[in-house]
């Protein structure tokens, strides 16, 4: 024998807050509590030239369940240059920058900063961890980027150092972009 509960939300006894909500289409809401998570990671070698924002594969994609959610990105990257290279990076959601400074005069508004004086640079790393809360209000499928643009200097790499040299001083890595949504 087996029986059916059919209910909407629960609520705490004593003051009648409700602790959990259940939509038409089954969707548990729980408030706080991480609904999904979607991530990507890639090892593909990219090198930004030029000055303008430019995709290196940390690209995911989501569709909130719930249109009042909040979109917490996580980003671990590491990236390369060149002697003298001035850039950064850029957070977007489809095609709106978000989560950055902004631009003042000539300055760039990035989510951070990639910049390197050092004649060592083509052989060296730089490891960035970044977080954004978003609230893009939405249940469509929304794809967060992370672009880099270079504005002085050579180049910005992603995964492998600028000279990306044969040696056992050489490196390669992994990058990663997450998204969680998170119920409200």
């Amino acid at each position: 024998m087996s029986s059916v509960l059919k209910v909407g939300e629960i609520q705490d006894p004593t003051n009648g807050n409700t602790a959990l909500t259940i939509d038409s289409a089954g969707n548990i809401k729980n408030s706080g509590a991480v609904v999904q998570v979607q991530q990507t990671a890639t090892t593909t070698l990219s090198v930004v030239s030029s000055a303008s924002f430019a995709a290196v594969g940390l690209d995911v994609n989501i569709t909130p369940k719930f249109a009042d959610s909040k979109i917490l990105i996580t980003v671990c990257g590491c990236f390369g240059h060149t002697q003298d290279t001035y850039g950064g990076a850029r957070l977007f959601r489809d095609s709106t920058a978000i989560g950055g400074g902004d631009d003042a005069g000539n300055r760039k508004g990035y989510s951070f900063a990639i910049n390197e004086r050092s004649v060592d640079a083509p052989w060296e790393a730089y490891m960035a961890s970044y977080t954004f809360l978003d609230s893009p209000a939405t249940t469509s499928q929304i794809t967060y980027s992370l672009k880099l643009i270079k504005f002085y200097g050579t180049a910005i790499t992603c995964n492998k150092s600028y000279n990306d040299v044969d040696a056992d001083y050489g490196w390669r890595t992994m990058s990663t972009i997450t998204a969680q949504e998170i119920a409200q």
